[in-house]
């Protein structure tokens, strides 16, 4: 199963975000929709032993690190050396935490703490059998085979203080449903954010409302079975036509 996004801009690929547990352990998810009032997010973690994630950066106390001009007493550097490559304090690092790496290992950790690229990878679903509060089912993406389907986060790009209305034909079926808005409250607008499962030949549909500043407002994204296409509606009718006349 590929996992992949479809909006308004095409087909393409998604990333998994690190995400931190409650006992403050790393892991990596699928996230789609928005946290916040008046929103909603689903996340789909990733199966920990098979994708690990980086370890976060060792956090220590605030120090003084030591004189460095000429001739200063440099007996307290083995106190905040970096404790990841040993380097000791420059005048670039004259204050920070004991047991905190330099700078240069606080760049690689971050570079290290990117999203994860899932482009090229197979997954499965695992049912977890629970539900969140919104009665969204959960599940696990743990390494799978490439047997045709696709987990879709599905974006509905509604236009500003408007929606957004979907309808699925087809082998596909959403199996949980995120939620954008607009404005603090979430109250200008919005749409849902669903995940469609697909197991076959399928067609979205979905009509934007709202401020849409000359842009289409009704979308299809048509899946044959081995290839997505995705436009306005009105040029996937004349391409049909043109096609099975």
């Amino acid at each position: 199963m590929k996992v992949l996004s479809v909006s308004t801009e095409g087909v393409g690929p998604v990333n998994a975000d690190l995400v931190a547990a409650k006992n403050g352990a790393r892991y990596y998810a699928v996230r789609h929709g928005e946290p916040g009032r008046g929103r909603w997010e689903v996340r789909f973690p990733l199966a920990a032993r098979e994708f690990p994630a980086p370890e976060p950066p060792p956090v220590g106390v605030l120090v003084e690190a030591p004189d460095l001009r000429e001739g200063a007493d440099r007996s307290r550097l083995d106190f905040v050396r970096c404790p990841v490559c040993g380097a000791e304090p420059d005048d670039n690092w004259v204050r920070h935490h004991a047991g905190d790496p330099c700078p240069a290992c606080l760049a690689s950790a971050r570079k290290a703490d990117k999203p994860l690229p899932l482009d090229g990878d197979e997954f499965k679903l695992v049912d977890l059998h629970r539900q969140d509060p919104r009665g969204n089912g959960l599940f696990l993406l743990a390494r799978g085979d490439d047997d045709g389907t696709a987990l879709v986060l599905w974006s509905l790009s509604p236009g500003y203080r408007g929606g957004a209305n979907h309808k699925i034909s087809g082998q596909a079926r959403i199996i949980a449903k995120g939620e954008e808005a607009q404005g603090d409250a979430g109250r200008m607008g919005g749409a849902d954010c669903p995940v469609v499962h697909v197991t076959g030949p399928c067609r979205l549909e979905w009509t934007r409302t709202g401020r849409l500043y000359g842009t289409p407002a009704d979308w299809v994204a048509e899946f044959d079975g081995s290839t997505w296409t995705v436009g306005p509606a009105c040029e996937c009718a004349v391409e049909d036509a043109a096609l099975n006349y």
